[in-house]
This record gives C-alpha cells, sequence and structure tokens, in this order.
C-alpha cells in the first residue's frame, strides 16, 4: 500500500457520484484489497437509516457503531441487544437535547428529515471536554421520475477552558439527485469545510447554543457553495451548448447592453467634479 494508491482513491471517489460510492469502494477495494482500512476511514458515505427495538428510526455511522451493532439516540440501546459503549450520564442527559433541538432544527430548515446527534466522552471522561456526531438525512420526494437525497455529517470536539470553549468542527455534505432511467441525468457532489471557534460557555446547555449556530452557518455556507459549484456550472455549460434564443436576436440584445454600457460611461464622465485646479 502505497499514499500515491490511497490518494488515487480518494481523487476517483470525489469525481464519482456520491449515491453510488459503497459500490465504487467495493470495486475499488478488489482492486486494491490492502487500502481498505484507510479508505473506509477517510471516506465519507451516505448515511443509512435503522430502527431500534421500540421501532423509531435513527442514522447510522462509524461514531454509533461497536462491532456490527449500532446505538439508538433514542433509547441509548444498541441494535441486536448487543451491550456496548455508552456514554455518561451527564452526557447522555446533553446528548438528549442536542436530539431535541436538531429534530426542531430539521423542521425549519429542510420541513422535515432524519437526524441523529451522538456524544461519546474523550479520555479524561470529563463532561466539558467531549465529542460529537450531528447526522441529517433528507430523501426528496414528490416525483416518481426523480429521486435525491442530502446528507450532512457534523464531527466536532469541544474542550473546555476557564469561561471560553474551543469547537472545532468538520462538516461534509453529499448532494445528489437522479432523473429517470429514459432521461438518463445524474447531478450530485460533495463538499467538506472546516471551521474552528472559540465561544463562552456560562454552563454546560450553552453547548447547545454554541455548536447549533456553528452547524446552522455552516451548512447555509456550504449549500450556497454547492449552488454556485454544481448547479449554476451546469447550467453554463448547458447554455453554452444550446440557446433558447437565436443567435441573431442575441446578437441584437448584445449590441442594445454595449450602447447602454457606453451611454452609462459618458453620463457618469459629464456629471463627475471638476479638480480643484479649474477653479
Amino acid at each position: 500500500m502505497s499514499k500515491k494508491e490511497i490518494e488515487c482513491a480518494l481523487d476517483l471517489c470525489r469525481r464519482l457520484p456520491p449515491q453510488n460510492i459503497n459500490k465504487i469502494m467495493c470495486d475499488i477495494i478488489k482492486l486494491k484489497p490492502d487500502i481498505c482500512e484507510p479508505l473506509l476511514a477517510l471516506v465519507d458515505r451516505p448515511l443509512t437509516i435503522r430502527k431500534d427495538s421500540d421501532g423509531k428510526e435513527f442514522l447510522t455511522c462509524d461514531y454509533n457503531r461497536d462491532a456490527d451493532s449500532y446505538r439508538s439516540p433514542w433509547n441509548n440501546e444498541y441494535t441486536d441487544e448487543y451491550k456496548g459503549l455508552l456514554p455518561s450520564q451527564e452526557l447522555r442527559e446533553l446528548e438528549v437535547r442536542f436530539n431535541e433541538v436538531f429534530t426542531a432544527y430539521t423542521d425549519l430548515y429542510y420541513g422535515g428529515a432524519y437526524s441523529s446527534v451522538y456524544l461519546w466522552d474523550m479520555e479524561k471522561k470529563d463532561v466539558n471536554n467531549f465529542g460529537g456526531a450531528i447526522l441529517i438525512k433528507k430523501i426528496g420526494g414528490g416525483s416518481n421520475k426523480m429521486v435525491s437525497g442530502w446528507d450532512s455529517i457534523h464531527i466536532f470536539e469541544a474542550n473546555k477552558s476557564g469561561s471560553k470553549c474551543q469547537y472545532k468542527l468538520v462538516s461534509s455534505i453529499m448532494l445528489w439527485m437522479q432523473l429517470s432511467n429514459t432521461v438518463g441525468i445524474n447531478l450530485g457532489g460533495s463538499l467538506i469545510k472546516e471551521m474552528n471557534q472559540t465561544m463562552s460557555l456560562p454552563n454546560l446547555q450553552s453547548h447547545l447554543s454554541n455548536v447549533g449556530s456553528m452547524v446552522e452557518n455552516q451548512e447555509n455556507s456550504m449549500r450556497g457553495s454547492l449552488s454556485s459549484v454544481y448547479f449554476e456550472k451546469t447550467l453554463h455549460i448547458m447554455n453554452t451548448l444550446r440557446q433558447t434564443v437565436p443567435k441573431k436576436e442575441r446578437d441584437r440584445q448584445n449590441a442594445v447592453i454595449g450602447d447602454l454600457a457606453k451611454a452609462l460611461a459618458r453620463k457618469s464622465s459629464e456629471s463627475s467634479p471638476k479638480s480643484s485646479d479649474q477653479y
């Protein structure tokens, strides 16, 4: 296994449709089995949905997995009745509040979506120093001709020092949409962004507002980036390939725009104040 092989595999995963990432990774691992572990650790995959023993749905990832079982954020139990690692009692109470807050957050920004928040103790097992994963998944509906999905994965660390707390947030968003097979159009992409911020922490519950505002700002910023990079670029390419306005009409419009620009430039130069040496 070489660093170059891992970099090539990561580059390939970034360039192919995120909704097919599991199959893509399986194919890569078949070709190069020795890069399996680093590849699985470095590549984000679309979130999967499971049900706990109470029948409530939750999202799964490596951060709520122990062996082959997954912990539910709702009843704090592992699937298959597995007895795995659990957060401390005080951290579990904070985790419950985080899940309540982000359920409301997804209702506000997504119009309803799956969300799960998991917190874990750091080595010192101090409630003021912990890690967390905030997972959000939205499955698009409303049309039998198109399927779409949005997956947000926010991993953060909180380290308190005095009355301040330093947060490190790494966010990954995967967005994709696929039209029916008769059309055969796929559009998708992913984006990763990191944020570091130090904020005041008067009490333990302040983690909710601090982390919540960071995730909100991060998602708004990344959504704008995805829109400009993927959708506006796609529209630009489509316009260069096929115009809806005939060439003669476009030439006429461009000529009018040019005349207006010249007229505005003359108007601006005529109305500008005279220099002092003219008085």
